[in-house]
């Protein structure tokens, strides 16, 4: 009677066995919960000159749940490089190997300056916050540009106060820096630094040669610069135009 269940028994342990999932014996990094990562970076900007372009970002104060962040391990620049043949608005990025920028304080600014372009391709980029050796916050936004022979720079920047009011003008270029004339039209975009602080855009890039700000304050100093741009091409930044506005006094 006891050899039966004996058997049974054997023949059951055999199946838990061949059933039971073997252990790899690897150990994987711990995972943090998505909730300490931080937030994405999403001031990405670029500015072009005859050097190259120089990419600026800020980095980080938060968590994506909320909480303040004490350090952060780096970035992650992701770039790609498209000719303009090839280069489809909307399509899939084909990001190449991350570049690796040192880490920074939180809430500080991050500049990254890349000079070696070839004309007649277009330019992505895209930066991550690395938190540890195998974490990293979600894509910034994206930045896309193309590189080709340098737009001339526009003439004669004028900035003229008033009353919580600065007036700009300038005259348009009429070739690139290698004399060839311009047949396609061109936008400009303007960059604004308030009381000798860095440069920043100044809303979108304008079709226009002329620009009254009204976000200014009375009794400060604001300096600006022109940027022209095209689908083909960009340009070389103005000289500086200052101006302060001033209450009408009557």
């Amino acid at each position: 009677m006891k050899r039966p269940v004996a058997t049974i028994t054997l023949s059951a342990l055999l199946l838990i066995f061949f059933l039971t999932p073997a252990g790899c014996g690897r150990k994987t990094p711990p995972v943090p919960p998505t909730t300490i990562l931080p937030t994405e970076i999403t001031d990405l900007h670029h500015q072009l000159d005859e050097k190259g372009v120089t990419l600026t970002w800020t980095a980080p104060t938060k968590t994506v749940k909320g909480d303040k962040l004490d350090q952060i391990d780096g970035f992650e620049l992701l770039r790609a490089v498209v000719s303009d043949d090839d280069y489809c608005e909307g399509c899939p990025i084909n990001f190449g190997h991350p570049i690796k920028i040192n880490k920074t304080m939180p809430g500080h600014k991050v500049h990254y300056q890349e000079t070696v372009l070839r004309p007649g391709y277009h330019y992505i980029y895209q930066v991550r916050t690395k938190l540890g050796w195998h974490h990293a916050s979600k894509g910034s936004n994206i930045i896309t540009f193309a590189w080709n022979t340098l737009l001339s720079p526009v003439k004669n920047l004028t900035a003229v106060a008033g009353d919580h009011k600065i007036n700009l003008s300038w005259q348009a270029p009429a070739s690139l820096i290698d004399g060839t004339r311009i047949d396609i039209p061109v936008t400009y975009q303007i960059y604004r630094s308030v009381a000798g602080a860095e440069f920043t855009p100044l809303g979108p890039a304008l079709p226009e040669t002329t620009y009254t700000d009204v976000s200014v304050q009375n009794n400060t100093r604001y300096t600006y610069k022109i940027q022209p741009l095209s689908k083909k091409s960009v340009g070389m930044m103005s000289k500086p135009a200052q101006a302060m506005p001033v209450a009408d006094v009557h």
